[in-house]
């Protein structure tokens, strides 16, 4: 057998190669409800806008921005001029939405870390146990199925566009709305009689804000009102789609942001950090039988309301437990129980290591508990420009009293405990590109309310946002010197560690990179990324024992890395614990049995063993998985050389040299190519 380059990737520093001597190259890196048996048979046709503020519309009397099509849809129906979301975030947003729960019940807390569990019922299952064909087709990763959103729905189209081939293929975090519509105005077309259920989810609005043209040349000065009124645009070729499919006496048609965006009031760049209502504050529209056209309805209105108004409407009951109420009575003047809303943010908490955030708001009221309690009078300050706590004492406890209620006490005697379920290193970059700024990676938290307050930060947030923000067009050689400035400020945040790491791996600083580190952990960072990223370090220096102790670390602060696992398994075999590495590689295929690279990781243990027949079977299956890992097409090229299966020999070595790039692969390439040839 030939002994052969070995080449470990990472994220860190994709041009970077160790060299080992290895055999291939290696790869781097329901429950049943109680609704009522016969609903009323109407299609529902659910939009909701990522990130929408709903000062941004027409309808809501915004001039700057054309939005034609969502103004004549609140013509059509009803707006609600006071509709909030129950947390700033995208994930539990959308779980409120399906469930009609607050967070504290459904328990996502979070965007990314957290899993919609199975025992909650979803809109969508009600509705595909009734009989409806459903469909969801959405707009970024954040919502993939691995989350727990797709239950219910019998196509669920979360496919990501991918990159260029070429290195370690990926997909982007987010598609164009135009890309959603079109993929969800197909599945319209093919239907044909069963009532339907439509979800489609675009998340253009959301940072970084880069409409297409001609949007970003008319709205070059405020890029966000191009994403909406793009957005826009596309919804009016879904809406005639629908019309021309499903006439208006049998559609419901429902749209409403998942929460607001901050455009610098109160300090915050983007949303999740606070409570206010530039992100709490939602677009809410909905039309259809038995929704009378052109009614604005000023009561409040909440996200875990949609659920059992729908089911009102198809003349059904929502199911026991639901905390949301119906708000068909108010479509007549009635008064409905939705004068408290539940509102919080744990982002403070998991991403920057600060005090939790969680409030109550009311028509008139907006209290929040933080270690400086806040009260704001939303009729007579509708900015939150003044925290009134102090004049209002009286207001502020009984809401306090409320918020207790809601959350059974909790505070100082019985503080809540949340589990995550985890984040790999593929999910921190992607929501990194989204314009997430988090960066932890925990297994749980207690939340106690106590600890930073984040408007105390608000320097630091934006000195991250001009850091790392896409929207803040930024200098590159401004990033470190302004993240140092916030790291000086704030030394024990975790997000601050992660970007900053990011950064010197860029700028290929590998010392700094690693005392920044140990820094982090000095400081009370001890999250499995900053262990994986210290093993990278580690292993760069050909410190071997130090690297497999900080992976071993890794992996027990985060099962669920497959990259870091990998890593840790690559480490093994280039110290000959062959039986070490074949269960970590066994460990991370448990956790996502489609990460090629672990396939190609249990390859390389096979070729280790002397199982010719194993390492082909895991290559192949890499390369299934995904046919731009190139380490994958190159490692199934030399083992099915090896074994005589030339013409897949060749057609592997094809493909590794159609798509493989000289900078990454410069010095395998001549020799594949002499190996090629030599099969001819």
């Amino acid at each position: 057998m030939e002994v052969l380059v070995t080449t470990m990737k990472r994220c860190l520093d994709a041009g970077l190669c160790l060299v080992a001597l290895l055999v291939l190259v290696s790869c781097r890196p329901s429950s049943k409800n109680s609704i009522a048996p016969s609903l009323r048979r109407l299609n529902l046709v659910l939009v909701t806008l990522d990130t929408l503020r709903a000062d941004r519309l027409g309808c809501y009397g915004y001039s700057k921005t054309a939005t034609p099509n969502l103004d004549q849809l609140a013509r059509k129906g009803i707006l609600f001029e006071n509709a909030v979301a129950q947390t700033p975030l995208t994930a539990p947003s959308h779980a409120s939405i399906f469930t009609g729960l607050y967070p504290t019940v459904h328990q996502v807390r979070d965007t990314g870390g957290f899993v919609l569990p199975p025992s909650k019922t979803t809109l969508a299952q009600i509705l595909q146990q009734q009989g409806w064909d459903t469909a969801a087709f959405v707009g970024a990763s954040v919502l993939k199925k691995a989350f727990g959103f797709s239950r219910g729905f019998s196509v669920y189209d979360d496919q990501m566009p991918k990159p260029l081939a070429g290195g370690m293929a990926s997909e982007f975090p987010e598609r164009r709305a135009g890309e959603v519509v079109d993929r969800a105005m197909g599945w319209l077309n093919s239907q044909s009689g069963q009532p339907f259920f439509l979800w489609v989810h675009v998340f253009d609005p959301h940072s970084p804000y880069d409409p297409p043209p001609p949007f970003r040349e008319k709205y070059r000065a405020r890029p966000y009102d191009g994403e909406v009124a793009y957005t826009d645009q596309q919804l009016g070729r879904l809406f005639e789609t629908i019309a021309r499919k499903s006439p208006p006496e049998t559609t419901l048609i429902a749209v409403l942001s998942d929460h607001g965006e901050s455009l610098s009031e109160h300090g915050e760049y983007s949303h999740g950090v606070f409570l206010y209502d530039s992100t709490l504050r939602i677009a809410f529209l909905l039309s259809g039988p038995g929704v009378p056209a052109g009614l604005r309805v000023k009561q409040q209105a909440r996200t875990i309301d949609l659920l059992p108004t729908i089911l009102a409407l198809m003349g059904g009951q929502a199911p026991p437990g639901i905390q949301g109420t119906s708000l068909a009575p108010a479509f007549t003047g009635q008064q409905v129980p939705t004068g408290d809303s539940y509102v919080e943010t744990l982002f403070p908490k998991i991403n920057m290591g600060w005090a939790e955030l969680r409030g109550i708001r009311t028509n008139r009221w907006k209290y929040i508990c933080a270690p400086k309690p806040e009260l704001y009078d939303l009729l007579q300050d509708p900015a939150e420009a003044t925290n009134v706590i102090r004049d209002h004492p009286a207001e502020a406890e009984a809401l306090d009293g409320k918020l207790k209620a809601i959350l059974g006490g909790g505070g100082d005697r019985n503080p809540e405990k949340v589990q995550t379920a985890m984040v790999d290193q593929r999910t921190l970059e992607q929501l990194k590109s989204l314009g997430y700024l988090g960066g932890s990676s925990q297994q749980s938290y207690t939340l106690t309310g106590k600890g930073i307050d984040p408007k105390d930060r608000a320097g630091v947030l934006k000195l991250l946002y001009l850091a790392v923000s896409p929207d803040a067009g930024g200098a590159l050689a401004r990033r470190i010197p302004l993240l140092r400035q916030a790291l000086a400020e704030d030394p024990a945040n975790p997000t601050l560690y992660y970007h900053l790491g990011q950064e010197y791996a860029s700028a290929k600083r590998h010392g700094e990179a690693m005392r920044l580190c140990q820094e982090g952990i000095r400081n009370g960072v001890r999250t499995g990324w900053i262990y994986s990223r210290l093993g990278y370090l580690y292993l760069r220096e050909g410190n071997r024992d130090e690297a497999i102790a900080a992976y071993e670390r890794a992996a027990q602060l985060n099962p669920s890395d497959s990259e870091s696992l990998d890593d840790l398994g690559m480490a093994y075999l280039e110290t000959g614990r062959i039986q070490d590495a074949e269960r970590v590689f066994q460990w991370s295929l448990a956790s996502d049995d489609r990460y090629a690279p672990t396939h190609n990781g249990l390859g390389l243990v096979c070729v280790r063993k002397q199982d010719p027949s194993a390492a082909r079977a895991h290559f192949e299956k890499a390369v299934q998985l995904d046919p731009d890992l190139m380490e994958a097409q190159l490692n199934l090229g030399r083992i099915c050389k090896m074994i005589g299966a030339n013409t897949r020999a060749r057609a592997c070595f094809q493909a590794f040299l159609a798509k493989a790039s000289r900078q990454e692969y410069g010095p395998l390439i001549p020799t594949i190519e002499a190996e090629l040839k030599a099969l001819q």
